[in-house]
């Protein structure tokens, strides 16, 4: 394979190894004909600039020297701190193993290749919020050499010295010099897969595609729930989705550039973005040098001078996949859909979906439209079912959180989420996408599961999807559907020989009893007969099952999970590798907000279950449900203790205590 060696120092290889220019006193600057060279201006689609004219030659290498006057800082994700920009013509997109000598020590020296970012590329965090994926081609420093495995989609690769400064604040004081003394950039060949091993399906995505754990329960993404329609003895399915993520930051940060070091010959790689491509500002937006947000020229850039190429030289087949719609959350009502983003947003209000269409068929690629598909979906289950189905969360409906806190009183942001959305909704995102792409006749269709294929050409669901009633679809019936799905999942609550749940009658106290056993896998004693359930006694059966699963300390204080000890507005800091910048909000905490001496109706609580009842409010097990409002981090101040539990609030309940006892780091889709 293909091997350049470029030595820039004189004194640890013989004289006539180095560069000539170096010999003649003169800074090699890039030229076509020369094929490599410094250059001050990078050739990526963010153009950094430097000064080639500050280069000095010396003994050791080529060198810079940097001051507070010479470099540049503006944010987190914009800086410019200077330094050597060194650009090779390899001649073809590929695989490369980039190799630099530095004259300097690597703790002042951050190095990149063509614009990637240095921090991530030598930072081990695993790919995926639950750690399953783990990252293996990291940047990794021996001794003064650096090296990296990288795919160009173009035909040059641009080798970045900087020196290493905090990102935080503009850096102050003496800048460290940096320097370049050898680079080594050598061909690497394709990866081959025997027949012994299954093809790999690859999805990369944002916050829309990620895989959920439990710390995030209530949020999912649909490839999260893809894996479920393949049969895995004949492929392979892995999700390196990441909330915040678009073309730019997923190539910046090497998520990208992993996939396609990781993929053989003939896998498959499903690539969704446009969300936070829509980024603006100055952090955030196209202009800022790691801001993920995309202009229409950049977006189109990214796709067909970045992905399609680097993705083909690699043997990998793109499959490509517009972004579903977003609705507004807090206008979208039953009899109103209101859509959101992309041509239906004003900022910045750029068709993401139709440029990723034209770019791509202009290739011959695979595309998949979930964005005009969902819009059709919406449509047809109506606003009030779409909006329950999005990320509208209310006080009581999932202890989990978010960057700013608890979800346990409602969503810190103060509106419902019209972006992110729950398990209900990205299993119905993942039936779409396998429909179209047996639809189009994709290969990967001879991998989905016999069961997934006869509802594709019957367009019955029902053995797929079997917790899916017939009466939890649409309208007021769906407001409580993600629960409800997720308990007849897991065998805890059951629809009738009709396939109907009935979400509106009221539950019995040994129906509710039965659940809370099966789900927890304890012992509470069952009432007979078919008392119906009320909200004190729902209490008191909680804090009993409550009190039997997490138990007392020696000091008689009982135990808590993290969802009630670790979120209480806590924000997660944007440096996190999990941080979602969609996921904002107000500091949150999970216990009620309304104290329990302020709960206007106590005094109708039964004798015998004040205790229970109170006890199980304070612990945010039973809450007052008056008043509240998804949407808004809002707690009411009546508990209505007398008030019978229909089956929706029971597995708004039941949903809630499942969470509780999960592991936080497990994926929250089994």
């Amino acid at each position: 394979m293909k091997k350049i060696n470029f030595n820039f120092s004189a004194g640890m290889k013989k004289e006539d190894t180095r560069l000539e220019a170096l010999k003649d006193g003169k800074v090699p600057l890039y030229s076509d004909k020369r094929g490599y060279g410094f250059v001050n201006i990078t050739s990526g689609i963010w153009k950094r600039q430097v000064s080639t004219e500050r280069i000095a030659i010396t003994e050791k290498g080529c060198v810079v020297q940097e001051t507070e006057e010479t470099i540049t800082w503006e944010n987190l994700n914009h800086y410019n701190y200077g330094g050597l920009i060194f650009r090779v013509n390899v001649e073809k997109p590929g695989a490369y193993r980039v190799e630099v000598k530095t004259s300097s020590v690597p703790e002042q020296t951050s190095v990149a290749v063509s614009g990637m970012m240095a921090d991530r590329m030598t930072d081990v965090s695993p790919w995926d919020a639950a750690g399953l994926v783990t990252k293996s081609n990291i940047a990794v420093w021996k001794d003064n050499t650096w090296c990296f495995d990288f795919v160009t989609g173009s035909s040059y690769i641009e080798i970045e010295v900087e020196p290493f400064l905090t990102k935080d604040k503009k850096p102050e004081g003496i800048i460290p010099e940096v320097g370049i003394a050898e680079i080594t950039i050598t061909e690497l060949e394709t990866i081959k897969r025997d027949n012994k091993q299954r093809p790999v399906i690859f999805t990369l995505g944002d916050s829309t595609v990620k895989t959920y754990i439990f710390e995030e329960a209530g949020m999912s993404g649909w490839g999260q729930v893809f894996d479920d329609l393949f049969d895995l003895n004949q492929a392979e399915v892995i999700n390196y989705s990441m909330g915040g993520r678009s073309f730019k930051s997923m190539y910046c940060e090497g998520r990208f550039n992993e996939i396609l070091m990781k993929g053989r010959e003939g896998d498959y790689l499903l690539v969704q973005s446009g969300h936070n491509d829509e980024s603006t500002g100055p952090e955030a937006g196209p202009s800022a040098r790691f801001g993920r947000g995309a202009t229409a020229e950049t977006y189109e850039a990214w796709i067909r001078e970045v992905y399609i190429p680097a993705i083909r030289s690699r043997g990998i087949i793109p499959i490509f996949v517009t972004p579903m719609t977003r609705i507004d959350g807090n206008k979208t009502t039953e009899g109103n859909i209101v859509l959101n983003g992309f041509k239906n947003s004003n900022c910045p209000g750029i068709d993401f979906p139709r440029i990723m269409k034209t770019v791509v068929s202009e290739y011959g690629i695979d595309v998949l439209d979930l964005y005009e598909e969902s819009i059709r979906f919406i449509e047809k289950i109506g606003g009030g079912a779409a909006s329950a189905m999005f990320l509208s969360i209310e006080a009581g409906e999932v202890p989990s959180k978010t960057n700013s806190g608890s979800y346990a009183n409602g969503n810190p942001s103060g509106s419902s989420d019209g972006t992110h959305y729950k398990e209900a909704l990205s299993k119905q995102w993942a039936r779409i996408l396998v429909t179209d792409i047996t639809k189009q006749q994709i290969p990967i269709a001879s991998y989905l599961k016999p069961v997934v294929k006869e509802a594709i050409e019957s367009g019955d669901w029902e053995g797929v999807y079997p917790e899916i009633a017939k009466d939890i679809r649409t309208g007021e019936n769906a407001y409580y559907r993600n629960q409800i799905e997720k308990l007849i999942k897991l065998d805890v609550l059951s629809k009738d020989d009709e396939g109907l749940f009935h979400p509106k009658e009221v539950i019995t106290t040994k129906a509710f009893t039965e659940a809370l056993n099966k789900m927890w896998k304890i012992n509470l004693p069952l009432e007979d007969g078919i008392e119906p359930l009320t909200r004190e006694v729902m209490g008191g059966i909680l804090y009993d099952a409550y009190v039997i699963k997490f138990g007392k300390d020696r000091n008689g204080k009982y135990r808590k999970p993290k969802y009630m000890t670790d979120y209480n507005e806590t924000n997660l800091s944007p440096h996190d590798p999990l941080y979602d910048p969609n996921l904002a909000g107000e500091s949150a905490m999970y216990y009620p907000l309304t104290p329990w001496n302020k709960v206007a109706d106590t005094k109708e609580i039964n004798k015998t279950l004040y205790f229970k009842v109170s006890e199980s409010y304070k612990l945010g097990l039973i809450r007052c449900e008056k008043g509240i409002q998804r949407g808004k981090m809002i707690n009411g101040k009546e508990l209505e203790p007398k008030k019978f539990v229909t089956k929706e609030k029971a597995a708004k309940a039941l949903f809630f205590m499942w969470v509780l006892p999960q592991n936080i780091r497990d994926e929250n889709d089994r």
